[in-house]
């Protein structure tokens, strides 16, 4: 009678492990769709800002986050952002974007640009250059990292809420290419070893990194 409780005990438990484990991937796929549909809003303005002739066929965006933990209720985090938009028709064409939260200033600065012409000093052709404002640039950089930091939390629960003195760098690596179709079944793998989460489903790679950093010399 113990023995048969005892499984029945054992299958209800790897039973409500499985519809967590289910529930928390349902969870991730829709953060990490919530953050393609973010990534393209956000592209698409700063293409707006810069130039209206240019049509989006890919992107690539880079952004690094060390963060840590300033009270109760926030997370403050120092950024390390770059982006590549590429022209749907002439791949030679893009908007290079760069910022660096330096001295609390997190603008970020855009050059619309013919990588195959060359200018002075052999530089890329710069058509034009273009700053977003601090606060353009905060609610750019700000949307991206809650949703960064909201997959990290599906992913490990509870380990930004007890950082304490201890930094976190978080890497996120997007490749998005409008000329590729979508899956029907979107790879997902997470190693919790390397820290690693890669999501491909044809037309957006998502690779997010993580590891602890020392606190800063005060």
């Amino acid at each position: 009678m113990d023995d048969q409780q005892s499984d029945e005990s054992f299958d209800l438990t790897e039973k409500i492990d499985k519809w967590l484990e289910k529930e928390a991937n349902k969870r991730l796929e829709s953060s990490i769709n919530e953050l393609g549909d973010l990534l393209d809003k956000k592209t698409e303005y700063v293409k707006e800002k810069v130039t209206n002739i240019f049509d989006i066929g890919k992107y690539t965006i880079s952004i690094n986050l060390r963060c840590n933990k300033r009270d109760d209720c926030s997370i403050w985090c120092e950024y390390s952002t770059e982006i590549h938009i590429y022209n749907f028709h002439n791949e030679d064409e893009e908007i290079a974007c760069y910022s660096y939260t330096e001295h609390s200033s997190y603008k970020i600065k855009c050059f619309h640009r013919n990588t195959r012409l060359l200018g002075n000093n052999y530089r890329p052709f710069v058509y034009k250059s273009f700053e977003l404002s601090n606060d353009q640039s905060i609610s750019f950089l700000e949307d991206i990292k809650e949703k960064i930091l909201d997959i990290h939390d599906i992913l490990y629960p509870g380990v930004l809420k007890n950082l304490g003195k201890q930094y976190i760098r978080i890497r996120l690596g997007v490749r998005m290419d409008l000329k590729e179709s979508i899956k029907k079944n979107p790879e997902i793998i997470k190693e919790d070893f390397y820290n690693l989460l890669i999501y491909n489903n044809g037309r957006y790679n998502i690779e997010i990194r993580w590891y602890f950093d020392k606190p800063s010399k005060s």
